[in-house]
């Protein structure tokens, strides 16, 4: 990926866990995917014939793993607290901070404190968006953080349900 260049990251249909991600003349070059449609703790991202496996454990979402098909760990996620919008991130030996918009509308992820790449329109309901890079990065890389994003953006919007859910039962039992 050069700086300046932009991706396309397309929503299969409405109920879909998956996105796949295009280049400038359209050519899938990567594909992030919720494994279960029944949960968001394990979902895969793939790109150039690389598979990384996305998984968190215990009652929380906060700490997450990524491990190639070896099973060896190549990259780990701390977010920051319940529907928290920022993480570390620790990719093939390289550090990385990923953070999401206020409304959770857009995300973008830094290195060395700059700014490497925005993604937006790509929440729950968003059909198409795009990934725009400020800095130029090897392309299975970029993807892969892409989609760790996307994970992370998931897993932010799976808190944020349930707690709206925890309080419409409170408000609906009080009522």
């Amino acid at each position: 990926m050069e700086a300046g260049q932009k991706l396309v990251v397309k929503k299969l249909s409405f109920w879909s866990g998956t996105r796949e991600i295009f280049d400038g003349s359209g050519a899938r070059i990567g594909t992030f995917r919720v494994i279960s449609p029944w949960s968001y703790r394990t979902a895969e991202g793939e790109s150039g014939g690389t598979k990384l496996v996305f998984s968190n454990s215990g009652w929380n979402t906060w700490k997450s793993e990524a491990k190639d098909e070896t099973g060896r760990v190549v990259g780990r996620i701390e977010r920051k607290g319940w529907c928290g919008n920022k993480a570390r991130i620790m990719l093939y030996e390289k550090e990385y901070l990923w953070r999401l918009s206020t409304w959770g509308t857009h995300f973008w992820i830094e290195g060395d404190g700059k700014e490497i790449v925005r993604v937006s329109g790509c929440g729950g309901f968003g059909w198409e968006g795009k990934a725009t890079f400020s800095q130029s990065l090897d392309t299975n890389e970029a993807v892969m953080l892409i989609c760790l994003g996307l994970y992370q953006m998931r897993l932010f919007e799976m808190e944020v349900s349930a707690s709206t859910a925890v309080v419409a039962g409170g408000v609906a039992v009080s009522i």
